[in-house]
């Protein structure tokens, strides 16, 4: 079969890994950069070498099960990170950190009027509830209802649990208030963030996760062209038919769009009604990244500078504003201090940027949430197939599970087809 493959993200890639031994594959991608949200920077900090993630950068032992899979196969290095997490509260100057309720640790010289004790107090009163809650109920509930109606306090929802989810979605205080409970809870319950004692081990690639991308490209990577925008997909008599930039157009049986959700509907030539529907309710925002060495992204105190680092501004952005600490994230050997920041808030000294980077990220709201539930009303539909990270939580492990389903599908498809074939023979 000839399939194309629109993409070249984690989900493209994996299923350019899982097809291209039993079918002639061709994988799209309109940027010169393969591997999607893997960006990994090269410097030199005092004369070594050092290698930053700028996009995905830790993974762990309880909820990536396909990724931990593919890179075992790959024999790729890895090494344990730290995942700690803090807050500052522009506004009060309020600053918090830690990894684990046992280690929060409040700077503040007015800290006693902010009520930890009522913070540390709605920490433990949330995993009882959120348990609660996903054992009893199946309600279409915001976190902000959920919140509201368990009567939080408004420094554990202000300064504890908004910023964390703000954070892990790469999101704004008011969009993650608005996130479906249901899911908020379960995420926070798979990933060990209800478990106030045994948390899973988080891992980074050594060197950075461009190695990972490296090896699994190599037995693919002259059917990756890079520099080729899809103008349009034509869907015609059971084949399809891939215009794009550079290239004549192509004809192929099947094809894979791995790319996001907004940018389907703009490609596709006569999308169907549920295509729309569907596509058209998972929405993306931009993130700008930007590597630098500015430490004045970070708390003030340097002994709440943690992994994580969220910024509560005075006004809403419309933005997440989060820094991450690389040297602790991918534990670099060296003096000088790296951080990522989303959507500065304040301005960076431009002398110590190193690097800026515009990223998309999915938008999880009710509707993006009900979306996911009709994947299968689409994909396999017209010789068309999805996956995307968007299809489950956005993150990498999702973009390879999603490719996983959709490659699984699409064998099944096949066989049935051949069964059919043979009895009709």
């Amino acid at each position: 079969m000839k399939i194309a493959i629109i993409g070249s993200g984690v989900a493209g890639l994996t299923a350019a890994h899982l097809l291209h031994q039993q079918h002639d594959i061709a994988v799209y991608e309109s940027s010169n950069h393969i591997g999607g949200h893997v960006n990994t920077i090269d410097l030199y900090a005092e004369e070594i070498p050092v290698s930053i993630d700028t996009g995905f950068i830790v993974f762990n032992n309880w909820t990536y099960p396909s990724f931990e899979k593919l890179i075992g196969e790959l024999n790729i290095q890895i090494q344990d990170s730290e995942m700690s997490f803090s807050a500052k509260c522009e506004a009060t100057g309020f600053e918090w950190s830690g990894s684990g309720l046992q280690s929060l640790i409040f700077n503040n010289d007015n800290w006693k009027q902010l009520k930890p004790y009522q913070i540390f107090y709605d920490i433990v009163r949330f995993k009882k509830l959120a348990l609660a809650f996903l054992d009893q109920t199946d309600k279409k509930q915001s976190l902000g209802d959920f919140l509201n109606l368990n009567k939080f306090s408004t420094a554990f929802i202000k300064y504890y649990i908004l910023p964390m989810g703000a954070a892990i979605w790469s999101s704004t205080l008011v969009q993650i208030n608005h996130y479906p409970a249901r899911s908020f809870l379960t995420f926070f319950k798979n990933h060990g963030l209800l478990n106030l004692k045994v948390r899973p081990q988080w891992k980074t690639i050594v060197g950075g996760s461009k190695q990972y991308v490296s090896e699994l490209i190599k037995p693919f990577k002259n059917k990756i062209h890079t520099n080729t925008a899809v103008k349009n997909v034509k869907r015609v008599a059971g084949r399809v038919e891939i215009f794009s930039e550079g290239r004549a157009p192509e004809y192929f049986d099947h094809v894979i769009f791995a790319c996001h959700s907004d940018q389907v509907l703009s490609l596709l030539d006569h999308s169907s009604s549920n295509e729309i529907k569907v596509l058209g309710n998972i929405q993306y925002q931009k993130n700008i990244a930007v590597l630098h060495t500015d430490e004045s992204t970070m708390p003030v105190r340097k002994s709440a500078w943690s992994s994580w680092n969220y910024l509560v501004p005075v006004e809403d952005t419309g933005n997440a504003n989060v820094t991450y600490y690389m040297n602790r994230l991918q534990n670099l050997k060296c003096k000088q201090d790296y951080f990522v920041t989303l959507n500065p808030y304040q301005e960076i000294n431009a002398s110590k940027i190193i690097k800026t980077i515009d990223y998309m990220h999915p938008v999880f709201d009710q509707h993006a949430i009900e979306a996911q539930q009709q994947h299968d009303s689409i994909s396999g539909q017209n010789n068309t197939w999805y996956c995307g990270a968007y299809w489950r939580n956005g993150f990498h492990e999702d973009g390879v599970w999603s490719a996983i389903r959709a490659v699984e599908q699409f064998n099944r498809f096949i066989n049935d087809e051949k069964l059919y074939l043979q009895r009709a023979s």
